[in-house]
């Protein structure tokens, strides 16, 4: 099986998981709500300057976002 170790896949898994809203999470992130949705998606790429403000909107550590996403988690 091949990994994946996409941070769009792995931020979509973890708002699902803690019930986060994608407008609240755009709003505590200080980014445009359809921004976040194509980020999600996986229709545009996470930039580096992103990942700091999700990761303390959501309350992890940035590396959950780069764990292999085909474990399970």
């Amino acid at each position: 099986m091949e990994r994946s170790f996409l941070p769009n896949v792995a931020l979509k898994k973890i708002i699902e998981k803690k019930c986060v809203s994608q407008t609240k999470l755009a709003v505590a992130a200080g980014m445009r709500m359809d921004t976040l949705s194509r980020i999600v998606n996986s229709k545009r790429s996470l930039y580096a300057d992103e990942v700091v403000p999700l990761c303390e909107a959501l309350g992890i550590p940035i590396n959950e976002l780069f764990i292999d996403c085909t474990e399970n988690n």
